[in-house]
């Protein structure tokens, strides 16, 4: 008999036994039924469970004998905050005393970098903890040349260094190797620094490497070359810094109470606290122009391309040419709306401002021990050219208060946020209506309101072309704009008070509410870089000069200059009072 004919015997001689059964079926007797006939009751639903992160390994640098590494691209599915970054190599040549080895880091992104020690391959796995439960491990496979470690020679860099202190930059202090050396690597160590320096050194290029001092005081540098025939040169570069990095500050005769940058017309943008004034100050001459409002400013916000400017006053909104330095219209907003203190250009012709109280009804959340609002939100679009108003509404679910309190929107090439209290929305605009849905995975960022040295300042700030977001409590989150969520994504060491970014270096310049000092950082790995102190201000009250503290800096161009408003704090009765600083 065949194996076909057999399974079918065999299936025939089943079917036989289960219709003789039901045939002859009794009370004791098995009544076989098919499965279309039978009900399964399906249990409760249970809970769904913490998912694991998902770990990523991503190379940031290779050398011929050393590589870094990051894990700023992990994640978690639930949108947890990574706690812990553990790297262990499991794989690494015979004599290597790294095998095993492992790095656990606690902040992100979770950098490590590995040195080899014998020549070969090795692999190092990472997993990552969200405080709940670890990831799977995943690898990364790489190839290192350990390098030659020869006994110094002492002459070599002294015969093939050009020392000298760069008088341009007046802050940078570059070591160059002589042209003539071929086959030579140089290295830079700062050695010796002073008390609260945060200065390093680096490698610019294979024959070039500098530094940058953020005090004054004296500084050590070790200079290495490695040269074709093994040898190694080392010698100590000791100089001094007297000056600090920015210009002579120049006091401003007014109080600004708002402040922002147009990148595009090279000026700051400032309301006067105390009269209606616009101050428009030139960066090229150094000069303030001050434009006439009809009521003293409230809020701010300028056009996608900075040259226009919309100014809330007291039921007024005023639109402005920066550019032409022309007020265009003063455009009536009426009494009887309370309407909350920001207002936002969605484009060249309509400006949208929001009704401060929402129509709301409530539940209580026992999760975020809140009172959570399903309300009506009122808002007006604002035609500038025409001054008319058309008055709309919009439903939300999730708000967190009937009254906006610290309204602020936010935007950076095509990403538009904003912020409604603890809550974070998108906006999108289309025809004459807006829409807001909830970006997910925030937290209760309104606990970094009690750092605000005032109310209108804001709160959030973006970076890297809309997809990092900033607290002023130095958190980094990641924003993603397909599914409008943010993972946590890194932290600074201090507050903010200001923040802003240049592209071409990819670096943030952040005013510290901590130190009241201006301090930059990598925008890729929000990795320190170093803090540049402010110089004395003179007060106009007493011959004398006071710190100051940094309230907002702006990046000037991709050279990498800024600009800095200061302000000293009230001394021996002295007033309030602004100054502007560059860097140099």
């Amino acid at each position: 008999m065949s194996l076909a004919s057999f399974r079918l015997h065999n299936m025939a001689l089943a079917m036989s036994i289960a219709l003789t059964m039901v045939g002859c079926g009794d009370d004791t007797t098995p009544v076989y039924v098919s499965p279309a006939e039978v009900t399964i009751q399906n249990p409760d639903p249970i809970a769904p469970k913490n998912q694991a992160p998902i770990a990523k390994i991503n190379v940031i640098d290779r050398t011929e004998d050393g590589i870094q590494l990051s894990a700023i691209d992990s994640s978690d599915p639930d949108g947890d905050g990574l706690k812990q970054f553990l790297w262990q190599i499991v794989q690494a040549p015979a004599s290597s005393l790294l095998k095993n080895s492992m790095f656990n880091s606690a902040e992100a992104p979770g950098i490590t970098h590995i040195e080899a020690d014998q020549s070969g391959e090795y692999t190092v796995q990472l997993r990552v903890y969200d405080g709940k439960i670890w990831s799977e491990a995943v690898s990364h496979t790489f190839n290192l040349k350990a390098k030659i470690k020869p006994k110094p020679d002492f002459d070599l860099v002294r015969q093939q260094y050009e020392r000298y202190y760069d008088a341009n930059a007046k802050q940078a202090l570059t070591l160059e190797l002589d042209r003539a050396a071929t086959n030579t690597t140089v290295t830079c160590e700062l050695t010796s620094k002073p008390t609260n320096s945060s200065a390093i050194s680096s490698i610019i290029d294979a024959q070039h490497c500098g530094l940058t001092p953020d005090q004054i005081g004296r500084y050590q540098v070790t200079a290495k070359s490695y040269s074709h025939d093994g040898r190694l040169g080392i010698d100590l570069y000791t100089f001094s810094v007297n000056v600090t990095p920015y210009s002579v500050p120049q006091p401003l005769a007014y109080t600004p109470s708002v402040i922002q940058y147009s990148q595009s017309l090279k000026q700051l943008i400032m309301l006067d606290n105390s009269s209606s004034l616009l101050h428009l100050y030139d960066i090229s001459n150094k000069k303030s122009f001050a434009m006439g409002l009809p009521l003293i400013g409230t809020a701010l916000g300028l056009s996608a391309d900075q040259k226009f400017a919309t100014i809330m006053q007291d039921g007024r909104l005023s639109h402005l040419d920066l550019a032409q330095r022309k007020l265009l219209r003063s455009i009536s907003l009426g009494s009887t709306v309370s309407y909350a203190d920001a207002v936002f250009m969605l484009d060249q012709q309509n400006a949208l401002i929001f009704d401060k109280n929402i129509a709301a009804t409530s539940d209580y959340d026992y999760n975020s021990n809140q009172w959570i609002y399903t309300g009506t939100l009122k808002y007006a679009l604002v035609a500038l050219d025409t001054g008319k108003i058309s008055k709309k509404s919009i439903t939300l679910k999730g708000l967190s208060s009937s009254t906006i309190n610290r309204l602020q929107f936010i935007r950076q090439d095509d990403v538009t946020l904003v912020k409604l209290n603890q809550q974070l929305w998108t906006l999108q605009q289309s025809n004459d209506a807006i829409a807001l849905t909830q970006v997910t995975g925030t937290q209760a960022f309104e606990q970094c309101n009690s750092n605000y040295y005032d109310d209108k300042r804001l709160s959030f700030f973006l970076a890297n072309k809309g997809q990092r977001l900033f607290t002023t409590c130095g958190d980094g989150y990641q924003y993603n704009p397909k599914t409008t969520r943010l993972n946590y994504a890194g932290k600074f060491k201090s507050h903010i008070h200001s923040l802003d970014m240049n592209t071409a270096l990819n670096r943030l310049i952040v005013t510290s509410s901590n130190t009241g000092q201006v301090e930059e950082y990598d925008a890729r790995f929000l990795s320190f870089q170093r803090q540049l102190p402010l110089p004395m201000t003179n007060s106009a009250d007493h011959q004398q000069s006071y710190s100051s503290s940094a309230r907002a800096a702006f990046y000037l161009d991709d050279q990498g200059k800024h600009v800095v408003l200061m302000k000293v704090d009230p001394v021996m009765g002295t007033t309030n009072e602004y100054a502007i600083t560059f860097s140099q």
